[in-house]
C-alpha cells in the first residue's frame, strides 16, 4: 500500500491523516493520531499485566506521607491498615498494647484531622496483635508500598494486613485498582486486578 518507502521503514506523515505505524522491533501497529490502542485500559499488548498510568490522580499527600504523620502521632504502635476515608482525608489505623489507634490525615495539607483510641476486647486484640506482629516482622510498610507501587506502576491508595494468611497488602491505583500480596519477609506473592 505504501510501496518502497514503508519497506525502508520511511514514512510521510500527512496532516490531519491517521496512520497506523507498524514499530519494525514488535510489529504492532500503534495509532498515532489518537492514542487509542483498542486495548481495555490497564491491559498491555497480548497480556493482563499491570500498565502504569499516565493521569493517575496524585493528592498532595500521599498515602506514604500520611503514614510517616501517623507514625509520629502515635510512636511505638504499628500501623496495620489505612485507607482513603473519603473528605480529602486518610485513615490510618495503628495498634499498641491492646489499643487501637485511629488517625485522620488530610490529603490536602497533612494535618490531623481527628483522632481516637479505643481499647480492644480480647478477641479483636488477639487478631490486631497478629496483624501487628506480622507488620514489624516485614521489611515496613514504606518498602512495601515502594515495591508496590514499581510493580503496579500506579500509587498506592490502601493497606490491610491479612494475619490469617499470613499476608500484607498494598492497594495501587493505576489504570485499574491491583492489590500486590506480600509475605512477611517483603517478597511479592502475586499481583491481582481487584
Amino acid at each position: 500500500m505504501f510501496g518502497p518507502l514503508a519497506a525502508a521503514g520511511l514514512l510521510i506523515a500527512v496532516p490531519g491523516c491517521d496512520l497506523d505505524i507498524v514499530d519494525d522491533d514488535d510489529g504492532y501497529a500503534s495509532d498515532e493520531g489518537d492514542g487509542d490502542d483498542g486495548l481495555d485500559d490497564g491491559q498491555d499488548q497480548g497480556t493482563d499485566e499491570p500498565v502504569p498510568s499516565d493521569h493517575a490522580d496524585e493528592a498532595p499527600i500521599d498515602l506514604g506521607d500520611a503514614l510517616e504523620i501517623a507514625e509520629q502521632q502515635f510512636p511505638g504502635a504499628t500501623i496495620i491498615e489505612a485507607y482513603p476515608a473519603g473528605g480529602n482525608r486518610w485513615a490510618i489505623e495503628l495498634y499498641e498494647d491492646g489499643i487501637e489507634f485511629e488517625v485522620y490525615v488530610s490529603q490536602i495539607d497533612g494535618s490531623i484531622l481527628d483522632t481516637d483510641q479505643d481499647r480492644l476486647d480480647a478477641e479483636d486484640a488477639i487478631e490486631a496483635g497478629a496483624a501487628a506482629a506480622l507488620v514489624r516482622s516485614s521489611p515496613g510498610w514504606s518498602a512495601l508500598v515502594d515495591t508496590a507501587e514499581s510493580a503496579a506502576g500506579g500509587l498506592a491508595v490502601e493497606l490491610d494486613v491479612d494475619a490469617e494468611e499470613a499476608l500484607l497488602e498494598v492497594y495501587v491505583e493505576a489504570t485499574r485498582t491491583w492489590v500486590v500480596e506480600f509475605d512477611a519477609a517483603g517478597e511479592v506473592l502475586d499481583i491481582d486486578p481487584v
